[in-house]
């Protein structure tokens, strides 16, 4: 869920409903479009960290290295603790990284690492955090190019995936990407030994993401001048290479199992089980989201071949039935125009498909939106004679239904018919979603 999203149920009237005793606490970073939205509200009660005293924060973080520390006073003591603390200069994060840094295990000098930290020079907030990620990646990778570059291309598809997702999902989509020497399990090589900066690390089920939004800013910032510095603008390419050959390897007839048609999708009881057993996270990331990483993409060949083979046989029908069942079906449409768009001219008969595609959707969206098999049943038997899409699936399903007379030859041009007005309409607007 976006943080837009979540703005919007924050702020819409559904908050009223909730029990008058509920508490909720929201942190953020002082962003504008949080502020607009929450800062306004008359049951929102804003806090600035900047109004909590200096004093208040430097006792909070001595009681966190304390806590996170205490168990080895065999080797640090409180002086040790008051040290860390001192040089947090009042930044908590600092002071997490630092535990985790010095904290003993297999392989690590807690003594030797902790008079490294204190040895640094102390700077602002950012300057600490900076000095705090070197020293960490510096003591995973040493001076390897090699281990540096394999850093570079997790953390680069770690960032540049639009939504967390799980180990095993992001290699997954690894072993797709185009180029042999990308894929390798980030498990084993690298994601094992960044349980201090990432969540999922260690859990191949949790997704993946940085543990404190200052990493991000600490890779992805060029003027920070350091060797770990992440170009987020290289991966869209190989992503949506994977994102197709996912959906090519993965997309089936039926996914879900559905036993019968006579039910809407809101009556099969298990429905919501079987969607998260049969589309798996990367294979439902792929579906959604594919069109977003092709269009940051320039035109490549290899990728154009990938959607072709989509597109060209009745992955496109699994495809929009995955949709169906994901509640994404109106994104489908977007997708396609965007793939549409995104083809060249050698490509006549794949575009073609594509905006056939959004004809259909925008036609059987709501049918297949209320039961995922009628995409299957009811809808083909209505799609224009001279559709590219009625000869693929007669070919597929030729025992379907057919109409006997009557059908359009090509799409109708009527697209919507509005309803509920009861007087002339003088003017009317659509929202953009």
């Amino acid at each position: 869920m976006s943080r837009r999203h979540i703005l919007e149920v924050l702020s819409s009237t559904r908050v009223n409903k909730l029990p008058t005793g509920l508490r909720m606490l929201v942190t953020s970073r002082p962003l504008d479009d949080i502020y607009r939205t929450l800062g306004v509200m008359k049951n929102v009660k804003c806090k600035s960290l900047d109004d909590i005293p200096t004093a208040a924060t430097i006792r909070d973080i001595r009681l966190y290295v304390s806590s996170e520390l205490g168990q080895y006073r065999h080797i640090f003591a409180e002086p040790h603790f008051d040290e860390i603390t001192q040089k947090s200069c009042g930044v908590f994060e600092w002071a997490r990284l630092a535990c985790e840094f010095i904290r003993p295990r297999p392989g690590i000098f807690p003594a030797k690492h902790f008079h490294q930290l204190v040895s640094q020079k102390s700077g602002g907030g950012g300057t600490l955090l900076d000095e705090m990620y070197t020293t960490i990646l510096d003591d995973i990778m040493g001076t390897s190019t090699e281990t540096l570059e394999v850093f570079r291309s997790m953390m680069r598809q770690i960032i540049c995936t639009l939504e967390p997702l799980p180990a095993t999902s992001q290699m997954a989509m690894r072993f797709k990407f185009p180029h042999e020497e990308d894929r390798y399990n980030i498990e084993e090589v690298m994601l094992c030994y960044m349980g201090s900066l990432l969540a999922g690390a260690t859990d191949s089920l949790t997704p993946i993401r940085p543990l404190h939004a200052s990493f991000y800013d600490f890779l992805t910032d060029e003027y920070r001048f350091h060797r770990f510095f992440i170009d987020i603008s290289t991966d869209q390419a190989d992503l949506a290479f994977a994102c197709i050959q996912v959906m090519q390897e993965m997309l089936c007839f039926n996914i879900c199992r559905l036993e019968s048609s006579y039910l809407r999708n809101s009556e099969v009881v298990d429905l919501g089980e079987k969607v998260g057993r049969y589309i798996l996270p990367h294979l439902s990331y792929s579906c959604r989201l594919w069109s977003m990483h092709l269009e940051k993409t320039k035109f490549c060949v290899s990728i154009a071949k990938s959607i072709q083979g989509v597109m060209s046989n009745m992955e496109i029908f699994f495809w929009v039935g995955v949709c169906s069942l994901l509640g994404c079906i109106r994104g489908a449409s977007s997708s396609l125009a965007v793939a549409a768009r995104w083809m060249q001219e050698d490509y006549e008969e794949i575009v073609a498909i594509m905006y056939d595609g959004i004809k259909f959707i925008q036609n059987f969206g709501s049918l297949m939106m209320e039961s995922t098999p009628h995409l299957y049943l009811s809808a083909p038997p209505f799609c224009p004679e001279k559709s590219p899409l009625t000869s693929k699936i007669s070919n597929s399903f030729p025992n379907i239904a057919r109409l006997a007379a009557g059908n359009h030859q090509h799409w109708p041009s009527l697209q919507y018919v509005c309803r509920g007005h009861r007087r002339s309409v003088m003017s009317i607007a659509f929202s953009p979603d």
